[in-house]
Parts: C-alpha cells; sequence; structure tokens
C-alpha cells in the first residue's frame, strides 16, 4: 500500500514537472509568466504578437530573427524599446503604435466630452466629439444620442464629425442605431483575406446602446474634414453608401484600418493594425482618405440647405 502511494506520489511529481515546464515554455507566447522573462523573451513575445499584422510579408520570419539578434545584448526590457516600435510601424504601418510603460501612462488623455445636441427648423443636429472614456462615461455618450434621436421631433439629421480624431467607435455608432439601417456597416478583411463583417445586430448585442426603435427614413448629412480619423472614420463608413444619406466636407484624415491592442509584461502597449476596411458597397480602405460626396469648405451650410432641399420634397 506504501509503494502504491509512493508510486502515485511520484506519478503526479513528475505530471507537477511536466506542466510547470509546458508552462514555463509556452506561457510566455500566452502571455503567462511564472518568471520574470528575460528581455529577450520579451522581445520574442512582443514580435509573435506582431503576426497578425496587416503588412507582414514572406520574409517576416527572417526580420523577426534579425529583430531578436539586436537586442541579444539588451540588459532590460527598455533596451529592447527602439527595435520594438521599428517593428510596430514595419507590420502595421502608419495607424500602429508601440508606447513604453511611460509613455502610455502619460500620453495626453483627451477629456471624454458629450456630444452636443441642437434641434432649429425641423433640422436634429449633433456633434461627436472622439471618445476615450470608460463604460459609465460610454453609456452616458450614447444614451444622449439615443434619446435625441428616440424623443426629439425631426425630419432630418446632421452627424458632425469634424475633428472626431476617434477612440472607441462603439458609444458612437451604438448611440446612432436609431437612424442606422440593419444589416452589415462594414467588414474587417485580415492579411489571409478572411473577412468579419460588423452588424448593427452586433453592436446592438454588445450593450455599447439602448434597443433599437423602429423609424421612419430620413435624409442625413455626415459632416467631415481632414481631423476626423480612426473612430470618427468608422461611424463615417456605418453610414457611407446608405440611399439617404450624403458626406459634406473634406477628405478624412485616412486611418482606416482595424486595430488590436496587445499588452506586454512590463506596462508597455502595442497597438497594431491588423485589418483593412471594407464598405457596404465593396470599396476597400488600407489607411486611405474617405472622400466626401459633396467636397465644401461650408459643410454645414451646404448640409442643412440639402437637407431642407430633401425635407421640402
Amino acid at each position: 500500500m506504501k509503494k502504491g502511494c509512493i508510486g502515485c506520489l511520484g506519478a503526479l511529481g513528475v505530471l507537477f514537472l511536466a506542466v510547470l515546464g509546458a508552462v514555463l515554455y509556452f506561457g510566455p507566447n500566452y502571455d503567462i509568466y511564472l518568471l520574470p522573462p528575460s528581455s529577450e523573451q520579451y522581445a520574442k513575445s512582443a514580435l509573435n504578437k506582431m503576426n497578425s499584422a496587416l503588412y507582414i510579408d514572406e520574409n517576416w520570419s527572417q526580420k523577426k530573427e534579425k529583430a531578436l539578434k539586436e537586442v541579444k545584448s539588451a540588459k532590460t526590457y527598455a533596451d529592447t524599446y527602439p527595435v520594438l516600435k521599428r517593428m510596430t510601424k514595419l507590420s502595421g504601418g502608419k495607424h500602429s503604435y508601440f508606447y513604453t510603460p511611460k509613455e502610455f501612462k502619460t500620453s495626453p488623455k483627451e477629456e471624454s466630452r458629450l456630444p452636443v445636441i441642437k434641434n432649429e427648423n425641423d433640422i436634429l443636429y449633433l456633434k461627436l466629439p472622439p471618445f476615450m472614456g470608460n463604460e459609465k462615461e460610454a453609456k452616458a455618450y450614447r444614451t444622449m444620442l439615443h434619446q435625441a434621436l428616440t424623443k426629439e421631433t425631426y425630419k432630418g439629421v446632421i452627424v458632425d464629425l469634424e475633428n472626431n480624431s476617434g477612440g472607441n467607435m462603439y458609444p458612437m455608432i451604438g448611440g446612432l442605431a436609431a437612424i442606422l439601417s440593419n444589416g452589415t456597416l462594414f467588414q474587417f478583411e485580415y492579411a489571409n483575406g478572411q473577412k468579419i463583417g460588423t452588424t448593427l445586430s452586433q453592436i446592438l448585442a454588445s450593450k455599447q446602446t439602448e434597443e433599437k426603435n423602429s423609424s421612419k427614413t430620413i435624409p442625413i448629412a455626415i459632416l467631415v474634414n481632414g481631423n476626423t480619423a480612426s473612430s470618427g472614420e468608422m461611424t463615417t463608413l456605418a453610414f457611407k453608401g446608405l440611399p439617404n444619406v450624403k458626406i459634406f466636407g473634406k477628405p478624412t484624415a485616412g486611418y482606416t484600418t482595424g486595430n488590436m491592442v496587445y499588452s506586454l509584461y512590463d506596462g508597455a502597449t502595442i497597438q497594431l493594425t491588423v485589418s483593412r476596411i471594407i464598405d457596404r458597397k465593396g470599396n476597400r480602405y488600407e489607411n486611405t482618405p474617405i472622400e466626401p460626396d459633396i467636397a465644401t469648405t461650408t459643410p454645414l451650410n451646404d448640409a442643412r440647405t440639402w437637407l431642407l432641399e430633401q425635407i421640402s420634397k
């Protein structure tokens, strides 16, 4: 009996060591660490996260190996930052960033502002600022838009995305659900060719808005300029191609790609571009600007004129 117990304990010990070894070896690939990673392991983990980046090519493995050789003598994580910054841009393009822990903590966080809402002459005006807040602030943002669209009386809508530099697109699109059509808003196309659509139903299911109210089709004007970027552009694309929508202003900033955010062991962060965007008409965007339907330096006035024409028909 004792020999049997000893044998069981021995087997459990071997199993424990095997599991421990597996976690030590494979864990860093899944951000699981029993011990702090070496600088080289840290860099390798970061580079592996870039395997899904949009702009990697057939020589990516060699480029990674070369980068790992450059950090082989690194004594601290900070010693690897220059190489990782370079590789982030190389693999992910202009919409990708590597933030050191200090940069991430001290990066300017724009104060979360709520939308501005006005209702004049049967036209509901919605000014959407960029959004980088928490869930409580997100709920306030989207609820304010939702209530305006479902409680106010109006015959046309202006969605002003000028100077909306991005952040979290969900409160923006979710708050506007009442005037968006059901179905696919846009698609993300990954480097391997896989396409994943984003539908209004998915936005609703994500609890980023109130339940959609059925509403009649009304004319909608979208205002954009050269500072409309990232999630501001994604919100524009959610409307682009709808028959009751016109976009006024200037070409957008051209950050029309999908990003993933990865946190590293020491608090550094990689914001990595992993997909291009396809709009509802099949047009592809790869950090290319969205062209307005009506190019103008007076978008608000021109939008009002167009809406009043549509309303009077």
